[in-house]
């Protein structure tokens, strides 16, 4: 147990746990981004990707670290879990209400700046995604804070399996944009109700203003607020600039290169909850130790998916979106190692902040952010999708080497304890897996 009575977690058991669910999240999810594309087309996969887009912009105007700060406050027992959990209501609630006057005040220059090639109906009911996803955040910090990794992970299958059945629905009755959307955010929503009951079990569930717990939530959460902002300008400048360029058909293509890449990061997305979970709420060598292993373990599994789906895209877009998608083939290819890189740097970005310490990930975020503007400012108009995944590629990179050698210096560890993976990071799991079947406590 820490000193704010939150049971210290189990590394190794939240990984294969979170494993099992997430491989299973990767499965779901492709098979519900294939029936999108094949039901939506590629310009109608690009529109549905502005659509998202355009809320998850405004999350990163007005993430201030809440979440984050969550999570820290919790597992270092610092002050009571209720408290915690009250003010960030509160918080989320004031947020949503500030984020609904800013979405609909500056949607008539939002719609100008996308050429009006989403539809006013679509872009209002997609607002519903900024506030869900902002109490999903605050419902998923406070478990992550409890040492709810694993229920964290299956809250997100959830999502991805009730967003499955519905999509699978709506494919069958070839169902447009708006019902699509819509299964989206009955999906999240059914996660969050999830997440609420989980973590009302712990703790008592409260909304209180609470000034002296907003300036602590605030100290923390101001370097995540940048850091989160540069990331969402990182990853939706291309849309953006691509739709404005291209329009909503290449966007598609170019979408469906990112979700391929995307697959990558299943791997930190097994590793990141549990590695921010444990630098919460331990600390000195031991907690080094777990984030090592976890940084390490995720880029050598990264980096063998990368080359595993290197050799297949071609045969796998043809085949599984359709010869509509084969234009996806480049920029996808291109985008596998950025993607492996941007899923080593958030790692340690996850693992920097569970140390209380997201200043390194604002400045991290920040080099990739500013690379991001000028490439794709300088390639996206003169070679499309190409052109985006290069630039993509290239921030990622500058970020993950510039926050890999601030990690390095935090943790006086040697590169190769972080980079290479040895004969011990298979070995404890080897042992769990023999306890689980022989009935022994994992």
């Amino acid at each position: 147990m820490t000193s704010g009575g939150v049971k210290k977690p189990d590394f190794h058991q939240d990984v294969l746990v979170t494993g099992l669910t997430e491989m299973g999240n990767m499965l779901v999810r492709f098979l519900a981004s294939v029936m999108v594309a094949r039901g939506l087309g590629a310009e109608g996969r690009g529109v549905y990707a502005l659509a998202l887009a355009a809320p998850g912009l405004l999350l990163g105007f007005t993430n201030i670290g809440l979440g984050e700060a969550t999570t820290v406050l919790i597992g270092k027992g610092k002050y009571p879990r209720e408290r915690v959990i009250a003010s960030m209501n509160c918080l989320v609630l004031l947020i949503a209400v500030l984020g609904f006057a800013v979405y609909f005040g500056l949607s008539p220059l939002v719609m100008k700046a996308l050429k009006h090639n989403m539809p006013a109906d679509v872009y209002a009911l997609a607002f519903c995604v900024f506030p869900l996803t902002l109490y999903w955040g605050g419902n998923a910090s406070a478990a992550l804070g409890l040492s709810m990794v694993k229920q964290v992970s299956w809250g997100r299958l959830l999502n991805n399996s009730v967003f499955l059945a519905l999509v699978t629905v709506l494919y069958l009755r070839g169902a447009g944009i708006k019902a699509v959307l819509a299964a989206f955010i009955a999906a999240l929503l059914t996660e969050n109700v999830y997440l609420f009951g989980r973590v009302r079990r712990a703790a008592a569930v409260g909304l209180r203003w609470d000034p002296e717990m907003i300036r602590e939530q605030a100290v923390l959460g101001w370097h995540v607020f940048w850091g989160g902002l540069f990331l969402q300008v990182t990853r939706r400048l291309d849309i953006f600039l691509l739709n404005y360029f291209a329009g909503p058909g290449p966007l598609g293509v170019y979408v469906v290169a990112y979700s391929v890449a995307e697959f990558i990061l299943t791997v930190p997305g097994i590793y990141s909850r549990a590695a921010f979970s444990s630098a919460a709420v331990s600390s000195g060598e031991d907690a080094f130790r777990v984030s090592n292993a976890a940084v390490r373990q995720t880029l050598f599994l990264m980096a063998g998916l990368a080359v595993f789906l290197g050799v297949i895209m071609r045969v796998f877009i043809s085949k599984v979106y359709g010869v509509e998608f084969l234009p996806a083939v480049l920029p996808a290819l291109l985008l596998l190692p950025g993607v492996v890189l941007f899923g080593f740097g958030g790692l340690l970005g996850t693992i920097f902040t569970g140390y209380a310490r997201p200043r390194e990930l604002m400045r991290s975020a920040a080099v990739s952010c500013a690379l991001t503007v000028a490439l794709d400012l300088l390639l996206i108009p003169r070679y499309g999708a190409v052109g985006a995944a290069a630039a993509s590629a290239a921030a990622y990179a500058a970020g993950a080497l510039w926050i890999l050698a601030a990690y390095l210096k935090f943790s006086r560890a040697r590169a190769s304890e972080v980079l290479l993976v040895g004969t011990e990071d298979f070995l404890a799991y080897r042992d769990r897996v023999r306890d689980f079947f022989k009935g022994g406590k994992t």
